[in-house]
């Protein structure tokens, strides 16, 4: 709410959501190429749905939040490039996850970003800077999601202070685990 800079907000709560094992193979599996039928493909975005449903009422069991930001689990990412459009494949059904939580959710976070010729990736740089603000100096911040990204702050004072957020990623991270 309010100033995009300055949002009027508070952190509720924070949990940790592991996949059930059987589901974290079967990601991994069709991340490494393994064929899925149709309808297959329809009961893993249900489970991972309802992971996540049960990840967000984990986190805000008081049902506090006023909605839910999810981008979903991404399968494939391709930035654009030389003659090619960029796209990515996350796997959630958002308006599935909004009946199970009742919360309006906000998703596709990386579609609309590559529509316009971004990138789609990293997420965080303007919530980074949305959530630390801007200090004296320069800072960065590593995020060690499953692809590294790196977001870099510039000051609120001095003759760097108009400069914008970057961000871009660095490496893997937690896909290699």
């Amino acid at each position: 709410l309010g100033n995009p800079k300055k949002p009027n907000w508070n952190l509720l709560n924070l949990t940790f959501s592991p996949y059930p094992d059987l589901l974290r193979k079967k990601v991994i599996d069709v991340g490494q190429g393994f064929k899925l039928t149709s309808q297959e493909w329809v009961e893993l975005a249900e489970s991972i749905t309802e992971i996540y449903a049960q990840a967000a009422r984990a986190c805000d069991p008081k049902g506090l939040a006023e909605f839910v930001g999810c981008h979903g689990q991404t399968f494939w990412h391709r930035p654009p490039g030389v003659n090619r459009r960029g796209a990515s494949l996350q796997m959630l059904l958002a308006p599935l996850l909004a009946q199970l939580i009742n919360k309006p959710i906000i998703y596709d976070f990386r579609a609309a970003d590559l529509a316009v010729g971004g990138q789609g990736a990293p997420l965080v740089p303007l919530a980074d800077e949305a959530l630390l603000g801007r200090l004296e100096g320069w800072r960065a911040v590593l995020n060690l999601g499953g692809i590294a990204n790196m977001t870099v702050i510039p000051p609120k004072i001095g003759p760097d202070r108009f400069a914008d957020v970057l961000g871009w990623d660095c490496g893997p991270a937690n896909t290699l685990v």
